[in-house]
């Protein structure tokens, strides 16, 4: 699926590179520390996983905007060509249903662990926050895959030969 370009990538854009800049960063500060004066900061490796989470989580939806996240591919090019437009749209609707169920679990394990109260060892940050993350993330896979299954992109007759010179002139 080509890139839209829509307000949903932007955000996942911005939050994957906040995330990049945030690991790299707090990582640098720390080791900076360390070597300038003997002691990094506290909380340094809490801060940079959290970091990690929130650029694997918005690159993760950007993927699947561009169909480019893991899947299994054992079926393909087993049913007639086609039928490949149909089964894509399967595949894209069943993939929605999953990230949508991925998300839906992420909330509520992100509430439960609010409600106890659990918080990081160092800074007390909670684990809540990196689950809301990666349940934001999920979301936006499973939207991108329902439009996907929605409206399918008009994808281009493949061929099997390389263009030859004359066609190229």
């Amino acid at each position: 699926m080509a890139a839209s370009g829509g307000s949903g990538d932007r955000a996942f854009r911005a939050l994957a590179l906040v995330g990049a800049l945030g690991v790299v960063l707090v990582l640098a500060a720390d080791v900076g520390a360390r070597e300038l004066f003997g002691r990094g900061f506290d909380g340094a490796g809490e801060l940079a996983l959290l970091a990690m989470i929130l650029w694997v989580a918005a690159g993760t939806a950007l993927a699947a905007r561009e169909g480019r996240e893991l899947r299994l591919r054992v079926l393909d090019g087993l049913a007639p060509a086609g039928w490949d437009l149909g089964f894509q749209r399967l595949a894209d609707a069943l993939a929605a249903l999953g990230y949508f169920a991925l998300s839906l679990g992420m909330l509520v394990l992100a509430l439960e662990s609010l409600r106890l109260g659990e918080g990081s060892a160092v800074l007390g940050i909670p684990p809540a926050l990196g689950m809301l993350m990666l349940a934001l993330a999920f979301f936006g896979c499973g939207g991108y895959r329902l439009r996907a299954a929605l409206a399918p992109p008009s994808r281009p007759a493949q061929t099997t030969a390389a263009p030859t010179d004359e066609a190229k002139r």
